[in-house]
């Protein structure tokens, strides 16, 4: 594998880089995948538990005021109520932990939340909650420039 992973156009926009040019920004983000829109509605199973419903408010707000517009849209409302309830379920798990008294149960709980923080860990590398999430959804540049007057023509291969 060779050199750094592209940025993606809306990130080196965001950053101010003026390293690439105007016209190849234009083509990265034409060539980024655009699915769903900027409303998000809350699943019923959020909203009957409060900290999944807190976490999720708290997260479409920092979607709805981002830097980088579009980063997240409403076809990421699965992975957004994924990431809350397992956000709810690592807090019950939390105080589930602190009020066993047996080593055993300690240890049970212990072992569903290191699960859960995996889980977790995933979950924002999806919904770019981790920075260097967004890297890797950058399309690989074209190189569709013909070097000969034959491939020009449209004669395959030849030099």
């Amino acid at each position: 594998m060779r050199g750094r992973k592209p940025k993606p156009a809306k990130l080196l926009l965001f950053e101010n880089k003026t390293h690439i040019a105007k016209r190849e920004i234009q083509e990265r983000l034409a060539a980024e995948i655009k699915i769903g829109g900027a409303v998000f509605i809350a699943p019923d199973y959020i909203r009957a538990d409060l900290i999944a419903l807190a976490k999720w408010n708290e997260l479409i707000n920092l979607y709805k005021n981002a830097p980088i517009p579009d980063l997240v849209d409403s076809s990421d409302t699965d992975a957004i109520a994924q990431y809350c309830m397992t956000f709810a379920e690592q807090k019950y798990l939390i105080e589930q932990r602190a009020k066993a008294k047996q080593a055993k149960a300690k240890i049970k709980f212990t072992t569903a939340l290191l699960k859960n923080r995996e889980m977790l860990l995933k979950l924002s590398n999806h919904l770019y909650l981790n920075p260097l999430a967004k890297i890797r959804n950058v399309p690989k540049k074209k190189n569709n420039e013909p070097k000969s007057p034959l491939q020009k023509a449209g004669f395959g291969n030849v030099l």
